[in-house]
């Protein structure tokens, strides 16, 4: 058991650098599930990060269209009435979003996971 502790704090200790998760940056995240974004909202910003938050992907659009370089990372819900997360994604690819996208979703249909695919969305 010691010796596997060991392994382990030697393998946190010697991480590379460029693996360890970034701490810094403005990350834009919707989600219309109120208590879902507010959760995670509360744990990005407890982690050090600048958040901006939209329950909705046309005012997530309007952020973007404002200032495509300010956000670090987008996180979007798939699954969203009028402007649904792959819409978004596409939205934002057009007005050279330069920041990494996360596509979240509880449910994906296989419809879905086709249209995703064909965007070039990767897992």
């Amino acid at each position: 058991i010691q010796e596997l502790e060991d392994s382990r704090a030697a393998a946190q200790t010697q991480s590379p650098k460029h693996l360890a998760p970034s701490t810094s940056g403005h990350v834009l995240i919707v989600e219309d599930n109120a208590a879902l974004l507010n959760s995670v909202v509360s744990y990005l910003r407890k982690q050090g990060l600048e958040v901006t938050s939209c329950s909705e992907g046309r005012a997530a659009a309007a952020l973007i269209e404002a200032d495509p370089a300010r956000y670090r990372l987008l996180i979007t819900d798939m699954n969203m009435p009028e402007m649904n997360g792959l819409e978004l994604v596409g939205y934002c690819r057009e007005r050279g979003y330069p920041g990494r996208i996360l596509l979240i979703s509880g449910y994906l249909s296989d419809e879905q996971m086709e249209d995703i695919a064909a965007q070039g969305v990767s897992d």
